[in-house]
């Protein structure tokens, strides 16, 4: 009897846990995948950003002024964050 008590004491707080923290976004845009997660208590979320591509069309893009201008992007938004 005491330990189905516990059980459902757990139960209640992991329900409870489950509406204070949502649960972890996934989306796709066409090849990209986005994941995102969001904390309790901050305002902002953390994404992670992946693709898949042949090693020749990445070293390609890699070298391309389109990619230099997100990496420069990327760069300047860590040391704004930073401050």
């Amino acid at each position: 009897m005491f330990l189905r008590k516990i059980y459902n004491e757990l139960v209640f707080i992991r329900k409870e846990l489950q509406t204070l923290r949502p649960e972890p976004r996934f989306k796709k845009y066409r090849e990209v995948q986005v994941f995102e997660k969001r904390y309790v208590n901050q305002e902002d979320s953390q994404v992670i950003v992946s693709f898949e591509l042949p090693g020749r069309d990445w070293c390609e893009l890699s070298e391309s002024p389109a990619w230099k201008e997100v990496e420069s992007h990327l760069s300047q938004q860590k040391k704004v964050n930073r401050d």
